[in-house]
C-alpha cells in the first residue's frame, strides 16, 4: 500500500516547485535517467543536485521543463534534514517569532487540572 499520489509524475512547473528539497528520478527527453534532489524550480526549468555514485562525482544539472520526459518523487524513509527542506517543512514547531505553531501545539494538557 502506498500514499495517494506518491507515484504520480511531476508534470507542471508548480509540481516541481512544491517538491524542492525532495529526491526525484528524472527521465530527460535526450539522455540518461538521473536521480537527484531538486534544489531549484523556476518558471522555465529546474536544478538537480545529483549525489556521487561509484566512480562518478556529484554534480549539479539543470533541465528545462520541455526537456523532461518524466519525473517522479522518490519515497525517502530517512530523508536528510537540511536548511532548505526544513525551512519549507509545513510542520514547524515554531514560527519566526518563536510562538508555537497551532498545527503542532496540542495545547494545555486536560489532565493537568
Amino acid at each position: 500500500m502506498t500514499s495517494p499520489g506518491v507515484d504520480r509524475p511531476l508534470s507542471a512547473p508548480h509540481h516541481f516547485r512544491r517538491n524542492v528539497g525532495r529526491l526525484v528520478t528524472l527521465t530527460p527527453t535526450d539522455g540518461e535517467v538521473v536521480t537527484g534532489r531538486i534544489v531549484r524550480a523556476g518558471a522555465e526549468g529546474l536544478t538537480l543536485e545529483v549525489p556521487p555514485v561509484a566512480k562518478v562525482s556529484g554534480r549539479t544539472e539543470q533541465f528545462s521543463y520541455a526537456a523532461v520526459s518524466r519525473a517522479v518523487v522518490q519515497v525517502e524513509f530517512s530523508r536528510p534534514i537540511t536548511d532548505a527542506n526544513h525551512a519549507t517543512d509545513a510542520h514547524h514547531a515554531t514560527d519566526a517569532s518563536g510562538a508555537a505553531d497551532a498545527a503542532t501545539d496540542p495545547g494545555p494538557n486536560p489532565q493537568e487540572h
